[in-house]
């Protein structure tokens, strides 16, 4: 008997269940715990009356139930069992929330980088993560068994609790304050306190952040504010060096400045806590404190003689930590550095970096303004020595635009004399839209000392000249003036007009690129469509008789067919998605032959010189794209060399490149190691720097005036598309080497030849053709039907699977697209290899088979057809695929 409840539980109709055994229901899992219970229960031994196990539904959903059974009996004898059965499913899910959610929160509980402590009212510890047990040097017992208010110092004790009884009354609180370490440490920390229910009770979680290092910092400042802020000059810098020394707990520190000729230094101030001469300050500069201006603030905790051996003041003071860094100008420019030296090891590197920053800005900050200074005072010798030797024109002028001096260059460049000039004003000068911010200007001269601004000026002839404006403010004659530098940047305007010409003519680079993308795409759709035509011609030439007056007309159809696939190549190979024609080639005849060629399309005044291989390994190439390659590298070689007198030397070889040597070209795709045939062309031009070299395979890039086309770009492409490499090899002074590596030929010359068809074959199992082309399915079932194959065909990748795995043992041979939606080509064929690991696989690409193959490496396909594809080569293609598999078999 069974309710209405254990119907609906379970899925399955009373009729069902009546006719079942009870541990049908029971989870395998669960049934030797079920027997037992009810074997003890018929045996009279003690056993649960309820208790849980899982049954399975209908359905096939696992279910948790609670069952209360009792036997039922007559007499001594068992007639059955009652019980009651409750669906616990979602208790115990609801458990397993709980514990899993409980785990989330002690995982994140134990990954906060901070102390963090749970505390009752009474502020006795109830729990903690182990970064508290960790920094307060406790171990887990010994903190359980503290009070909160024994990690307080006494002085903090009142603030503490004041803190934390708002944090109770709130729900948090925020507050600086200090603890104390096992070992009696006291150090500064900041403390966020949150109220919070820990085992249905009130609490406090509390997470204390360790500030020492701010700290520091911060009293740092206050250092630098108390000490030197009220000194200036040379005793700033005294000052300075001291409390410095103070900071880092450092045996000497010394502030260094550069000359103007940025080569010259001098001391301008040290602090000598130990012994420290003098006289090796210059050991010191030459050694240990060149490289701050290369690599910025540095640190070197101990044993700095190791790192600078050769440093006769480090070894006179016994140096060990060593922490310098250099000062700059608000421009940005060196002004000297400033390095402290210690004698022990220092303890905080980070600290004493972020310190010598601060205390390295400061000292830049007063460098430049005691600069300043000198450069004010002698600021009149200045402008009458620049006066005379510069060649900017040059102003002075008072702030409501009066000229008060010029130089003779200001006085050419704008066709005034030197006379009439003093007695004009800068709006004389200035275009009318240049002068109307004059205000403006001299308001920004005033605040900040100095100008930098473009502007325009109209000589006396009338021409407008774009200046570049440098001006400060100076003390001319007892007063305050202005220094205006003025340079003509008329050649560099017409320079940035052309580099937005030269951007134009990329923009105009990256159009045909995406022409190339586009020609591919169209390409490989238009070989799909000239399937139907191509394939269906050449089915009818099957069936007509020679003499039928069709026939002329369908190998007109058929060569029509044809050129518009020999149209797709071209430009598959414009999309760099293929070659025109790939064969084997020796690289070195093929330059021989361009003997002529190369010497025509150079200067007389350079010479060529062959070092040419013989018995070079063959290369898989296409002809015309070499000798392309070829003429690119040479051409480019005498627009280096230019009309000097010069020598291009075309050189080739074989090598055996490794990964080594592979990872330092470019285009290195993950190209396998093994043999290579390499062509060099070295010129002996005027070579390139670095700059130059990342640019060279930019399109339209030259060094000349204007670049001349893709030149490089387009022989990276070739190199690419033929699967090789480049490299470059360039110095200024020393010419250039370009080396082109391409993969050696493993084939036989007489590999490749077109299939005779004269081998034994027949017809043997199913041909599944796969292809989202129904012209492409069309054509090869006509063809492959007509050989006495039966055909399967599938319009899309995953369709082709269900039928091969329908037909497992029928199926000889696969006619398998590349590119298909949802499922492509590469995807179903390594499911149909899972499925049957000796599955013949025939590709079928509008792409070249290069392209159409890269994916495929490695896989043993059973061959490869480009489309369009006539029926007659179809079916000599599924010979060879046939002849090859039984020579296997062999």
């Amino acid at each position: 008997m069974v309710n209405e409840r254990l119907i609906e539980v379970t899925g399955y109709s009373r009729q069902e269940l009546l006719t079942k055994n009870a541990m049908d229901l029971v989870l395998p899992e669960d049934r030797p715990k079920v027997s037992e219970n009810r074997r003890k229960r018929v045996a009279g031994k003690p056993v649960e009356r309820t208790y849980e196990f899982r049954i399975v539904t209908k359905q096939g959903r696992t279910v948790l139930v609670e069952a209360s059974l009792d036997l039922l009996r007559q007499g001594n004898e068992v007639l059955g069992v009652q019980g009651i059965f409750r669906d616990v499913t979602q208790r115990w899910e609801a458990e397993q929330a709980l514990r899993d959610r409980e785990e989330n929160y002690r995982q994140l509980f134990e990954g906060i980088s901070d102390v963090v402590i749970v505390v009752s009212p009474e502020q006795q510890i109830l729990a903690f993560n182990e970064v508290a047990a960790h920094h307060l040097e406790y171990t887990h017992l010994e903190l359980l068994a503290l009070n909160y208010r024994e990690l307080c110092p006494v002085w903090d004790m009142e603030t503490s609790e004041r803190h934390l009884r708002h944090a109770l009354e709130a729900g948090e609180a925020r507050w600086e304050s200090e603890r104390i370490r096992k070992d009696g440490v006291v150090y500064p920390v900041e403390i966020s306190a949150r109220r919070i229910r820990y085992q249905d009770r009130p609490a406090l979680i509390l997470i204390s952040r360790d500030i020492t290092q701010r700290k520091d910092i911060e009293e740092t400042l206050r250092s630098i504010a108390v000490g030197v802020s009220s000194s200036t000059g040379e005793e700033f810098f005294e000052y300075f060096v001291r409390h410095l020394a103070y900071a880092l707990r450092a045996d000497f520190v010394c502030l260094l400045e550069l000359g103007a000729d940025r080569h010259a230094i001098r001391l301008l101030a040290e602090y000598a806590g130990s012994a420290a001469a003098e006289g090796n300050t210059a050991a010191l500069i030459g050694a240990s404190c060149e490289h701050l201006f290369r690599d910025g603030v540095t640190c070197h905790p101990q044993d700095v003689r190791q790192v600078f051996p050769q440093d006769e003041f480090l070894e006179a003071v016994g140096g060990d930590g060593y922490v310098g860094a250099p000062l700059f100008d608000r421009a940005g420019e060196p002004l000297g550095a400033l390095v402290a030296v210690s004698g022990t090891p220092i303890a905080n590197p980070g600290s004493a970096k972020s310190l010598m920053s601060i205390y390295a800005a400061r000292a830049g900050a007063e460098l430049e303004r005691s600069r300043a200074e000198r450069a004010l005072r002698a600021s009149e010798e200045r402008l009458r020595t620049m006066f005379e030797g510069i060649d900017d024109a040059m102003f002075v002028h008072d702030f409501e635009g009066r000229l008060l001096d010029c130089n003779a260059a200001a006085c050419r460049r704008l066709g005034y004399t030197r006379e009439e000039l003093l007695h004009m004003r800068t709006f004389d000068i200035d275009t009318p839209g240049f002068s109307s911010n004059f205000r403006k200007r001299v308001e920004t001269q005033l605040r900040e000392g100095r100008l930098t601004c473009e502007g325009e000026h109209r000589a006396r002839d009338g021409r407008v000249i774009p200046v570049d404006i440098h001006t400060s403010v100076i003390e001319y004659q007892g007063k305050q003036a202005v220094l205006a530098v003025i340079r003509d940047i008329t050649e560099r305007k017409h320079m940035e007009e052309e580099n937005r010409q030269i951007q134009a003519q990329m923009l105009q680079a990256q159009k045909l690129e995406s022409l190339g993308v586009l020609a591919g795409g169209i390409a490989h759709d238009f070989n799909n469509l000239l399937m139907g035509v191509l394939g269906n011609a050449s089915l009818a030439m099957l069936d007509l008789p020679a003499d039928s007056p069709a026939r002329q007309t369908m190998i007109e159809i058929e060569t029509a067919a044809l050129r518009a696939g020999d149209l797709a190549k071209q430009m598959l190979a414009y999309s760099g998605r293929g070659k025109f024609l790939v064969q084997t080639l020796d690289l070195s005849e093929l330059i021989m032959e361009m003997g002529n060629l190369v010497s025509a399309s150079v200067p007389k005044k350079t010479v060529v010189q062959y070092r040419l291989a013989p018995n070079l390994s063959r290369i898989e190439a296409d002809v015309a794209q070499m000798r392309q390659l070829v003429m690119n590298l040479v051409t480019n070689a005498a627009d280096a060399i230019g009309d000097s007198t010069g020598t291009i030397t075309v050189t080739t070889g074989g090598m055996d490149a490794d990964r080594t040597y592979l990872q330092s070209t470019l285009l290195d795709d993950s190209l396998a190691e093994g043999p290579y045939v390499f062509l060099e062309v070295h010129d002996t031009g005027a070579g390139m720097d670095a700059e130059t070299r990342r640019k060279i395979f930019d399109p339209f890039f030259s060094t000349k005036f204007l670049g001349r086309g893709l030149g490089l770009a387009a022989v990276l492409g070739i190199v690419r598309s033929h699967g090789g490499a480049i490299k470059v090899e360039s110095e200024v002074g020393s010419g250039t080497t370009f080396r082109v590596l391409l993969p050696a030929s493993q084939r036989l010359d007489s590999a490749g030849q077109p299939h005779s068809g004269g081998g034994v074959w027949r017809p043997n199992g199913a041909i599944l053709v796969v292809d989202d082309e129904e012209s492409v399915r069309v054509v090869a079932q006509r063809a492959l039907e007509r050989q006495g194959f039966r055909v399967l065909t599938a319009n899309d990748g995953f369709e082709g699977l269900e039928l091969f795995r329908n037909h497992l043992e029928e199926i000889a041979l696969v006619l398998l697209d590349v590119t298909m939606p949802l499922m492509g080509g590469l995807e179903v064929f390594q499911e149909m290899r899972a499925l049957r690991g000796d599955v013949r696989v025939l590709l079928s690409s509008g792409y070249s088979e290069q392209e159409a193959t890269e994916r495929f490496t490695g896989m043993e396909l059973a061959g490869f057809i480009q489309k369009p594809y006539r029926a007659q080569e179809l079916i000599a293609k599924v010979a060879t695929a046939f002849e090859a598999g039984a020579a296997q078999r062999d």
